[in-house]
């Protein structure tokens, strides 16, 4: 008669420390949340805008941006250890190197949630001919179609950034920096080395119009 008595002690202390542990981890979690919101919106919004809509295509839009690659990307830029990228890395180190993993993720998680950039009109014949080489790819130069990757809608997934909506110069600038090898990014550097001036505009014009 004891033995269920005690399975229901067991089972309620278990329950009661589950609990604990997820109130112990509320509060930090909350704290990197609080100040990645702080960074984001004081700090941040200087120069990726408000929400992480940019208005200046110097700086990327951050809205809405992969999770995942967000935070290894603000990683990579305060380890100094895969950008290489040599207008924005000393910058963007110089901010990462300030805030703590926790933070990194937090404000990962920030500017994932925000609303989405709404997409930008521009040259008709640029974007017909960036859609054409977006979702066909080019034979010509063995590009495969960039939404293989980055999807037909230009969302990313997860490791793999959004695309769509971001600023046309800043997506033409960093194919430039890649093709350059400016940027370490050998995945992309195999796809687009061979893509022409041109044809960069033209992809960069079609996914800031997504």
């Amino acid at each position: 008669m004891r033995r269920p008595f005690l399975l229901t002690c067991i089972t309620t202390l278990g329950v009661a420390l589950l609990g604990c542990g997820a109130y112990a981890a509320t509060p930090a979690t909350s704290k990197a949340d609080a100040e990645a919101a702080r960074l984001a919106t004081t700090v941040c919004s200087n120069c990726h805008g408000p929400g992480g809509d940019s208005v200046s295509p110097l700086f990327p839009k951050l809205a809405a941006q992969q999770q995942s690659y967000l935070a290894a990307q603000i990683r990579a830029f305060k380890n100094r250890s895969a950008r290489g990228e040599p207008e924005a890395g000393q910058y963007m180190h110089g901010m990462a190197a300030l805030v703590d993993d926790a933070t990194i993720d937090a404000l990962a998680r920030y500017y994932a949630r925000q609303k989405p950039p709404a997409g930008r009109g521009g040259d008709p014949a640029l974007i017909n001919k960036g859609r054409a080489l977006y979702l066909q790819g080019s034979s010509d130069h063995r590009v495969v179609p960039c939404a293989s990757c980055h999807g037909q809608d230009g969302v990313g997934n997860g490791p793999i950034p959004r695309l769509a909506g971001q600023h046309s110069a800043y997506v033409a600038h960093q194919l430039d920096v890649i093709q350059k090898q400016q940027r370490k990014a050998p995945v992309m550097y195999g796809i687009v080395h061979d893509l022409k001036p041109d044809e960069i505009r033209q992809v960069a014009a079609y996914v800031q119009s997504l």
